[in-house]
């Protein structure tokens, strides 16, 4: 009878053994290789709508920049005007409250892509750690603050335009531009209405602040985006 246990046997075994391990290692590499790079088309594809979302953003804040600076512009003239007693003053720092109030604010805060990629757990495929925070960043800082300073600030304009109603006869000094003759009570706004637009101004201040953040934020996310897109 053949000894299985035969040098030659045991080799063969060997052998055998051997080939199906580099096989199974082969296809196990291939299908990680294979993995890998759909994972990689898949970031890159997630990258370009990062980059399509930023620069939306930042369209948004500089657009809401743009109004904001406005707002502080006119509520300091209107401010300054009220002081004065003369007509002309007074006209100058309702027109400049009117502004205030008709002005619109841009709003474009539809879910992006990085938080769909927080929801599905694709933000994973960011390996860097340092641009998946300035993402995050971006994203809390949006939700945080330019949200809650846009709804600060209807709230605060619709309470101004209420205020103003007590001294103006508002559907006309909209028609006809803050003139003189829509105001009916002009000694009631110049000692009362100080006070709330300055309370306004001050908001506006803040709203500022937060707007030169997120500009930087979202500046700097787009720019590490396009340099990754890029590579």
């Amino acid at each position: 009878m053949k000894n299985i246990f035969a040098v030659k046997g045991i080799g063969d075994y060997l052998l055998q053994v051997s080939l199906i391990i580099l096989s199974l290692l082969i296809a196990t590499g291939l299908n990680r290789c294979n993995e890998g790079r759909k994972d990689g088309e898949k970031l890159d594809n997630y990258l370009v709508a990062i980059e399509k979302d930023l620069e939306k953003e930042l369209s948004s804040v500089n657009s809401n920049l743009r109004d904001a600076q406005n707002d502080y512009r006119d509520l300091r003239r209107a401010i300054s005007a009220g002081r004065h007693p003369d007509t002309d003053s007074l006209q100058l720092s309702i027109a400049r409250v009117l502004q205030v109030v008709v002005r619109g604010v841009y709003r474009g805060f539809s879910p992006t892509t990085y938080e769909l990629m927080q929801g599905t757990g694709d933000v994973l495929l960011i390996e860097d750690l340092n641009y998946r925070n300035q993402l995050a960043a971006i994203s809390d800082f949006r939700r945080s603050y330019l949200r809650d300073d846009l709804k600060d600030h209807d709230r605060r304009v619709l309470l101004l335009g209420e205020k103003l109603g007590e001294f103006v006869n508002l559907p006309c000094a909209l028609e006809n531009r803050g003139n003189l003759s829509c105001v009916t009570d002009p000694e009631g706004y110049r000692l009362k209405m100080g006070n709330h637009l300055m309370i306004l101004y001050r908001a506006v201040e803040l709203r500022l602040f937060h707007l030169d953040i997120a500009q930087e934020l979202t500046g700097d996310g787009l720019e590490a985006t396009r340099k990754r897109l890029g590579d």
